[in-house]
């Protein structure tokens, strides 16, 4: 069914195109609906598909977004249901043949997906501000198992620190109150 245009709208209901020849006494012309009539008319035929890649692509768009927002729910879960776990990865000196510290990883076995990697929970911490959280329990974490490190004052123990624990000078007192 066919709605009436407003009157409002002056669409063109034709188009005319007028050829003449230069060498023979003939003119070729063409008459025919203007694209924007053709536009309009097909509109309400189109209408349909319309909503519905509208639809997919807020559906695609939320799918994206909400996973995030899951998955940053899941890192806070993580740190409260310390899933976490810390590995030391061992610094050698080559000169001596001795191992002179340890770096800490952080690894997170999730009871709900496994095993995930570094290179996925990471970033998204850092995005949704969750990297401190995560650092304060690598550091209270790590400060717990000091007894099980050696007491030599040269071996050190390596973490890695996030560039927004720098941004006002609470980071370093509070490295200093779990470690000393």
């Amino acid at each position: 069914m066919r709605r009436a245009l407003p009157r409002i709208w002056s669409i063109p209901t034709a188009v005319s195109y007028t050829l003449k020849s230069s060498q023979f006494p003939f003119s070729i012309s063409a008459l025919g609906p203007g694209s924007e009539r053709l536009t309009f008319n097909n509109l309400y035929s189109e209408l349909p598909l319309a909503i519905i890649m509208s639809v997919l692509f807020t559906w695609i768009a939320w799918l994206a977004t909400a996973g995030r927002l899951s998955f940053s729910r899941e890192i806070n879960m993580g740190i409260a249901g310390k899933e976490f776990s810390l590995y030391c990865q061992p610094q050698m000196d080559a000169r001596v043949q001795r191992c002179t510290g340890v770096e800490i990883l952080l690894r997170w076995n999730n009871p709900r997906v496994g095993w995930v990697d570094p290179d996925v929970f990471i970033p998204i911490a850092e995005m949704q501000n969750l990297i401190i959280p995560l650092t304060r329990y690598v550091i209270s974490e790590t400060a717990k198992k000091l007894h099980l490190f050696p007491q030599d004052p040269e071996f050190q123990i390596g973490i890695n620190i996030a560039a927004p624990h720098f941004k006002d000078g609470a980071a370093a007192e509070g490295f200093r109150t779990k470690l000393v």
